[in-house]
């Protein structure tokens, strides 16, 4: 019996639970994936803040905050009109691999009144109902175990391993990317790419019915990084803006070296 995508969204998407507690918002993005905090600030500083008001004593770094807007700060912008498409479920900073954030924000500075909603998708518990399918335990199995490249292009890190990456902490790290492949050296990489096409696939569909939510002005969105993937609908207001914030507590895999800043930029060399 084939898939149905309809109760894998029902059952797999998260509309997270508000909060004005930076204490409770912790517990809730530990508990569900997601947590949104009221009564935040819109600006730099404000932003630069909301890590360790809401991680506390887990927090080991954080990435300099980065605005997001269109283009998703200094990220390439993949279309012209990039932000009248859907922006598809993804995590944050998987190319670094084992040492991406675990924990990221999202502040709301400006929002576009009506479009720009956002959504989430628990890819741990879509795993869990693939792998209890019989028609999804094969690709649930290659998404634990399969070594794929998902290294963002022209990028200086490799980022090899499977889609969801076990860390020492015993979490696995289940990473989105639009880019992944197989590795230079797959014995047979016509089944890889079709396993993986069948997952972005299930990803892209499952977005698409997973239900929608409004961050609003000055509210932070915190997510586990390593189990939600988010996208958000297309907007039409030109000032929309965010302030992006990468973190890393004693739950991620490693911290990377260097300054940190929450925008690939730092994998390109740009800092």
């Amino acid at each position: 019996m084939p898939l149905d995508v309809v109760s894998l969204a029902q059952r797999c998407a998260v509309v997270p639970e508000r909060t004005d507690s930076p204490e409770r918002a912790a517990e809730l993005m530990w508990r569900d994936g997601a947590a949104v905090l009221t009564g935040i600030g819109t600006d730099e500083v404000s932003a630069g803040k909301i890590a360790a008001l809401v991680l506390g004593d887990g927090l080991l770094g954080a990435g300099r905050p980065i605005e997001v807007t269109d283009g998703g700060g200094m990220d390439k912008r993949r279309y012209a009109d990039a932000a009248r498409k859907m922006m598809p479920l993804h995590t944050d900073g998987f190319a670094y691999g084992a040492a991406a954030p675990d924990v990221f924000f999202l502040v709301c500075a400006t929002p576009s009144p009506g479009d720009g909603h956002s959504f989430l998708v628990d890819q741990a518990a879509l795993l869990d109902s693939l792998a209890e399918s019989p028609d999804g335990a094969e690709l649930a199995m290659f998404i634990r175990e399969h070594v794929v490249d998902q290294s963002e292009p022209g990028a200086v890190h490799s980022a090899l391993g499977p889609v969801a990456l076990a860390l020492p902490s015993g979490v696995r790290a289940i990473r989105r990317s639009l880019d992944v492949r197989p590795v230079d050296d797959e014995p047979n990489p016509a089944y890889v790419s079709r396993m993986l096409t069948l997952w972005q696939g299930l990803l892209d569909t499952v977005g698409a019915l997973a239900e929608r939510f409004v961050v609003g002005e000055g509210e932070a969105l915190a997510i586990d990084n390593t189990r939600l993937a988010h996208g958000r609908d297309g907007y039409t207001r030109p000032g929309r803006s965010l302030w992006r914030c990468w973190a890393w507590t004693d739950r991620a895999g490693s911290v990377p070296d260097g300054e940190l800043w929450s925008d690939t930029r730092m994998l390109f060399g740009a800092v």
